[in-house]
């Protein structure tokens, strides 16, 4: 998924134009995704991890997908969301979520994907 820029995932109290963080949950062969307020932390250093993995605790592992945007609700309650890739659109997403620091670490992450 790291490559993708939209994707499908399960969430039912989503609406149409909400951005955040999208966390990877992987425990053993499950693998789900949630579209969160806040970015993914390092496990045991707490600092928030937009984008690459945060460690693992009992089995369980976060990774930051970066940020998204919900662009469609099935009928069903499925999500289709969208990476965000454009930087103003990005700053004016963090800003609105509380963390305007992470600005930088989102950019590179988009720069690496470019090449």
């Amino acid at each position: 998924m790291t490559t993708e820029t939209t994707a499908w995932i399960h969430k039912t109290t989503l609406m149409i134009g909400q951005a955040g963080f999208l966390a990877e949950i992987v425990s053993g062969s499950v693998i789900r995704h949630r579209l969160r307020d806040h970015p993914p932390t390092e496990y045991g250093t707490y600092k928030p991890r937009p984008v690459g993995s945060c460690g693992t605790h009992n089995g369980v592992t976060h990774i930051g997908r970066g940020v998204w945007r919900v662009q469609t609700i099935a009928r069903n309650g499925r999500v289709e969301i969208v990476k965000v890739t454009d930087h103003s659109e990005l700053k004016k997403v963090l800003e609105e979520l509380g963390y305007p620091d992470l600005l930088d670490d989102l950019l590179y992450d988009l720069i690496g994907q470019a090449e």
